[in-house]
């Protein structure tokens, strides 16, 4: 199964938690149903062996709730430039690797590493950061970037996105930083492949991977 399948079993899940959720009792129903995504993507996949990270947008009256778990990332998109969110991404501590082989310590599914380290040292539980109305308006931020752990690595480039999300939604000056960052990541890949056998090259990013989220033109 693909990454993107567990994700979109997972939305139907944070739905039923969260559509009464509100004010001070969201962040609980965020974890009810972190815990419950990825008690079900475990018990759906049966002996489905890799996990998924996750990022995602809650549109709520008062403003958005940001879902950070794994290594991905948010940008936002202001008059002055693309700026990052510094999410923090969820490796583990000293470089190391979760049971020797999970370079993330937070994610959904990787149920046998799961059972050997236990949810304490792999937790399902998202960052949560809120941004209201106000604060993004004084910001000046018009569009939110979600995007894969392959971006976060070089930062906006890698990956794979309907070009014409990109083209629809990002301001010039956003669609030249996500060109740019392409290049620069195409220019490392070719610089990898030369000292690989034919069969094993990477193929180059002719696209960007992550989700776009907009709420004002410009």
């Amino acid at each position: 199964r693909s990454a993107g399948s567990l994700a979109e079993n997972a939305l139907p899940v944070f739905w039923q938690f969260l559509q009464k959720s509100s004010g001070k009792d969201l962040e609980e129903a965020i974890r009810f149903a972190a815990v419950q995504t990825n008690e079900d993507l475990i018990r759906r996949f049966g002996a489905f062996e890799a996990g998924v990270c996750f990022e995602m947008v809650l549109w709520t009256k008062e403003g958005l709730c940001l879902l950070h778990l794994g290594d991905g990332q948010a940008f936002c998109q202001k008059p002055e430039g693309v700026e990052s969110l510094n999410f923090a991404p969820h490796h583990p501590p000293n470089g190391g690797k979760v049971g020797g082989l999970l370079a993330v310590n937070h994610s959904w599914g990787d149920e046998e590493i799961r059972q050997i380290v236990g949810e304490e040292a792999l937790s399902p539980f998202p960052n949560i950061r809120f941004l209201s109305w106000e604060q993004l308006e004084k910001q000046g931020i018009t569009a939110l970037f979600l995007t894969t752990d392959g971006l976060l690595e070089q930062r906006l480039g890698g990956g794979r996105l309907a070009v014409e999300a990109v083209a629809s939604g990002l301001s010039p000056a956003f669609q030249s930083t996500v060109r740019q960052e392409m290049q620069s990541l195409n220019a490392l890949v070719a610089e990898r492949n030369r000292s690989k056998p034919s069969g094993k090259h990477e193929p180059p990013a002719d696209d960007v991977s992550g989700l776009l989220l907009s709420w004002k033109n410009g």
